[in-house]
């Protein structure tokens, strides 16, 4: 029979191997997050990362923001996956305020870019 300092010993070993599991399974994921853009020039993907970033910044004028940014003709897919990967990722770490404002975000970018497309 194990004696109690033995089972409690095995007991923190299987939750130091579950929290190891657990920490890598959040690394793959995050990896697979950061390559899904691997096929996108560099410069677009900065310059959409940068574009995500002052929508965010932007907070109550995002919708000005993001109106001048298709006027530009600055949104598109790559800005929508971007938007995309915060939300992902956010959602993994249970960021909940991040998930609503990068849930709406995704959601305004996402019509501007519809109604740009069916007006070309």
């Amino acid at each position: 029979m194990a004696s109690p300092t033995k089972r409690k010993d095995q007991g923190v070993a299987r939750r130091q191997q579950e929290e190891e599991e657990e920490e890598n399974r959040k690394i793959d994921e995050y990896r697979e997050i950061g390559s899904r853009m691997k096929g996108y020039p560099q410069e677009e993907v900065r310059e959409a990362r940068k574009l995500v970033s002052s929508f965010i910044r932007a907070a109550e004028e995002v919708e000005e923001r993001i109106e001048e940014a298709a006027e530009k003709g600055e949104l598109n897919e790559l800005v929508l996956m971007v938007i995309w990967n915060r939300l992902d990722l956010a959602r993994r770490d249970e960021e909940m305020d991040a998930i609503r404002a990068l849930d709406l975000l995704y959601r305004r970018v996402e019509v501007s870019v519809i109604h740009q497309i069916s007006s070309s």
